[in-house]
């Protein structure tokens, strides 16, 4: 019988095969039935053992260049779970982490990973009133942050503190954890639906909410085999990010999906210019053929424009949207189209939803239930351009009527994810936690739209 992590190894080997075979991935791929898995523990510490590769590259603050092998993020994780399991982490226990890059953010993660425990991934350098904030509203009961941070945050009994690079009166010191001797031994098998992650965004302007998105181990383990797809980076490249840090893209696209296709990622640091320019040429330089970018640094103008002259066309840069920034409700980049047509109110630029972005640029979207990438779409196309295209490995975008859950031909619509065993007939092999349709071989991904009569879908907001 095939253990969790042999199925998620076979896995991933298939994807780097078609990868290699042109980067298109077979349709007969069917997602995995892993009901037990930890990514970490299961997959990761057999693939890293003894590779003594560089996993990630980063700058510290003194510009010093540093790196950490596959090899030690396994070895020095198991010891940090040790030590946290020592400072009350647990099954469950939700770690709140707003760090720079230091060799402590990926050491954590993973361990955090192989405890069970949930990490909550916050901006590093974040004011006290802001850690705060996003403490009380995950009900996080640890806070891993710098010094300076934590110089503004009075300890409480609910909580416990630690800090990385520089002791503060009343919090633990991480650096404590290298000199701690035991190390962590998996006690059970962790189900794959107990979540992992969860996201939070929004807070930041005064009288707006945080909201939250929990993803489950299962959504690990699936979402990075989509990291792989959508990247299609291969074993041994080099690959250039600049994900905002604490952002779940931080996370995937720049340290689980490389991790997960066996790259080398170099992480753009804090004090370095971060425009899609500078990254393009960092990658160059690298020898790297592709690097991450956000997509606000793909959407502003002097910046599109820039890049669009860049002489660096062989470098491809990547980028994502969640589903839910295609249908938001406040100002900014991609406004809804609604019937054909961009309100003129509520404060929105006169824009498309789907953003065009240069000739070097392929982007897709995340589904927040799930953390996985839905679709690719090329770049330079607008919000009036076929949706028909290849979304996942084994999976097509399609058209479904909103109340039947069946392909739809006109009228209101909802995008659906669908499974295609042969190209044609759906099947119900989907992956995921989010909104399945009962009966229906898909999966709705909460945007709606309008199929026009060239044939043709315009996206609308999410009702």
């Amino acid at each position: 019988m095939r253990t969790a992590g042999s199925v998620f190894e076979a896995l991933r080997e298939k994807i780097v095969d078609d990868i290699a075979d042109g980067g298109t991935a077979s349709f007969d791929f069917s997602w995995p039935e892993l009901t037990e898995f930890n990514w970490a523990s299961d997959w990761f510490d057999s693939a890293a053992r003894g590779d003594q590769a560089p996993a990630v590259v980063w700058s510290g603050n003194d510009g010093v260049s540093q790196q950490i092998s596959f090899e030690e993020l396994r070895a020095c994780s198991d010891r940090v779970a040790g030590w946290l399991v020592r400072q009350g982490v647990g099954r469950g226990t939700r770690i709140l982490i707003s760090l720079c890059e230091v060799a402590a953010l990926w050491e954590i993660q993973l361990a955090a990973l192989k405890l069970g425990a949930i990490v909550v991934p916050a901006p590093p350098m974040a004011a006290g009133a802001e850690l705060m904030n996003v403490l009380a509203f995950s009900g996080a009961t640890v806070v891993i942050t710098d010094p300076d941070s934590a110089q503004d945050v009075r300890p409480a009994s609910t909580w416990t503190g630690i800090t990385v690079g520089g002791q503060v009166p009343g919090w633990s010191l991480y650096e404590e954890s290298y000199s701690h001797a035991v190390r962590y031994r998996p006690r059970a098998i962790h189900q794959s639906r107990a979540p992992f992650l969860l996201e939070c965004s929004g807070g930041s302007e005064e009288g707006s909410r945080l909201r939250g998105w929990l993803h489950s181990h299962y959504a690990c383990a699936v979402g990075r085999l989509t990291d792989l797809y959508f990247t299609r980076l291969r074993p041994g490249q080099r690959y250039v990010t600049a994900a905002p840090p604490g952002s779940m893209e931080h996370l995937c696209f720049g340290f689980l999906g490389p991790l997960t296709a066996g790259a080398t990622t170099v992480v753009m640091g804090q004090k370095e210019n971060r425009t899609s320019v500078d990254v393009a040429a960092r990658a160059h330089k690298e020898g790297a053929h592709s690097a991450y970018v956000s997509m606000a640094q793909l959407t502003d103008p002097d910046t599109a424009t820039s890049v669009r002259q860049t002489p660096l066309s062989e470098v491809e840069l990547l980028s994502s949207l969640t589903v839910e920034s295609l249908a938001r409700t406040d100002p900014g980049p991609c406004a809804p189209v609604v019937n054909g047509e961009v309100p003129a109110t509520r404060g929105w630029p006169a824009k498309r939803a789907w953003p065009t972005t240069p000739g070097n640029v392929r982007w897709g979207m995340r589904h927040h239930q799930t953390s996985t990438g839905l679709m690719v779409r090329s770049s330079g196309e607008a919000g009036d351009a076929d949706i028909r295209t290849t979304a996942l490995p084994g999976h097509r975008v399609s058209v479904l009527s909103p109340t039947t859950g069946a392909p739809a031909e006109a009228g209101e619509l909802w995008l659906g994810l669908s499974g295609w065993s042969d190209g044609s007939t759906p099947t119900t092999s989907l992956y995921g936690d989010a909104h399945r349709l009962p009966g229906v071989g898909a999966l709705r991904t909460g945007l709606q739209g309008r199929r026009m009569p060239d044939g043709s879908v315009r996206l609308t907001a999410d009702g």
